[in-house]
């Protein structure tokens, strides 16, 4: 699928797309997270009274959340930090309209998750090198495992809404990956990423290096 198709798609399914020169922000500089901060808030530019709308909503619904579940937050926050002997909220940097920001959610793996040689089989390491992910993960807990089915884990990202951070209904956010903090890093990551993808943007990053 293109990135126009996708566009299109999720336009069916009332989703926003946020479009950003990846190239622009990566590959012709040091990675500029600015950029896809910027990016995010041209594209998501609204009427005044849209955002007012939106942002009332998003307060007065996070807080009705956030009344409702905490007593459940914190009798679940106590079995998670027993079950992964960690703290219970995990917190990941990512990128919003207003740029870097703590995003929350509830621990569902092992403290020391990035210990990938720890957990994974050498056929594991091979599979989360080229998708960023694995089967069957061996560091999701047996209590984890059940709140990202359940959504649960999700439960502190009202914390996001109701700082304004994120909408109750929002596009997606990128991840400020670890391994994406150099040039030369982030062209690993797209190599890896791109040898089992057929996109737009992997075609124009390969055209860009055999050019180079």
């Amino acid at each position: 699928m293109t990135p126009l198709e996708e566009v299109a798609a999720n336009q069916e399914e009332r989703i926003e797309s946020n479009i950003i020169d990846m190239k622009e922000a990566f590959y012709d500089r040091e990675p500029d997270l600015k950029i896809v901060s910027d990016s995010q808030s041209q594209i998501n530019k609204k009427p005044l009274y849209y955002r007012f709308i939106k942002r009332a909503f998003d307060v007065v619904f996070s807080l009705i959340v956030i009344v409702i579940t905490f007593i459940p937050m914190l009798i679940l926050s106590v079995f998670v930090a027993i079950d992964t002997k960690a703290f219970p909220i995990y917190s990941q940097e990512r990128v919003g309209h207003k740029g870097p920001f703590k995003f929350f959610k509830m621990r569902s793996m092992v403290r020391d998750s990035d210990d990938l040689k720890k957990y994974f089989t050498p056929e594991q390491i091979e599979q989360w090198n080229k998708e960023h992910k694995v089967d069957s993960d061996p560091r999701i807990t047996v209590l984890g495992s059940f709140l990202r089915r359940t959504s649960l884990d999700e439960l502190p990202q009202f914390f996001n809404v109701l700082m304004g951070q994120i909408a109750a209904v929002t596009t997606k956010i990128l991840v400020v990956k670890p391994q994406v903090s150099s040039l030369r890093a982030f062209e690993e990551f797209v190599n890896s990423f791109c040898q089992n993808m057929h996109t737009d943007f992997c075609d124009g990053f390969s055209a860009e290096k055999a050019v180079a």
